[in-house]
C-alpha cells in the first residue's frame, strides 16, 4: 500500500490517493477522497484520511478481509492491531509493551474509517456493515414534569 501525491491543474493544493500492491487505484478511496475535496474538507485533513485509510487496507490485506465481506468484530480487531506495538496480527510479545498508538489517534483513524463506510453506505450498495444509527426517543423528562398544572 502506499499513497501518492497527486497535483491537480485547477487546485492550489495536492491532492492523495491510495495504490495497492501492484500500484493500482483503490477506486473506493478515490470516491472518498473526492467527496471530502468537494465538500470543503481541509487539504491536511484530506492527507489524513488517506493514511488512515492506507492502515485499514493494510489491516484487511494482513487478516485476508475484503471490503465487501467486513463484520462489525473485523472493526473491532482493527482497533486492536492499531494498539499492537509489533503492527502484526499474529504477534504477541512476552513482555508487555506501550502501545503503538496513542488513544487520541487511535480514535481519529476510527473516525476516518467510520466515516469512510459510512460514505460507502451512503452512495454505493455497501451493505457490509450498516453504519446507520436509528433515532432514540427522547428519554429526558424535565425537571418540573411531575407538576402538571
Amino acid at each position: 500500500m502506499k499513497v501518492q501525491k497527486v497535483i491537480v491543474e485547477e487546485k492550489s493544493y495536492p491532492l492523495y490517493i491510495l495504490l495497492d500492491k501492484e500500484f493500482e487505484v483503490i477506486e473506493p478511496v478515490k470516491r472518498f477522497i473526492k467527496y471530502l475535496d468537494n465538500t470543503g474538507k481541509a487539504p491536511n485533513t484530506i492527507k489524513t484520511y488517506c493514511y488512515h485509510l492506507k492502515l485499514f487496507y493494510e489491516f484487511m490485506s494482513q487478516s485476508r478481509i475484503e471490503l465487501g465481506d467486513l463484520q462489525f468484530e473485523d472493526l473491532a480487531n482493527f482497533v486492536g492491531w492499531l494498539r499492537n506495538p509489533a503492527g502484526h496480527l499474529k504477534v504477541i510479545d512476552i513482555q508487555p509493551k506501550k502501545a503503538k498508538r496513542e488513544e487520541t489517534s487511535v480514535n481519529s483513524i476510527l473516525n476516518a474509517v467510520t466515516s469512510f463506510l459510512e460514505y460507502l453506505n451512503r452512495t454505493e450498495n455497501f451493505k457490509a456493515i450498516d453504519m446507520s444509527k436509528e433515532a432514540r426517543g427522547r428519554n429526558f423528562k424535565g425537571f418540573l414534569h411531575h407538576c402538571i398544572c
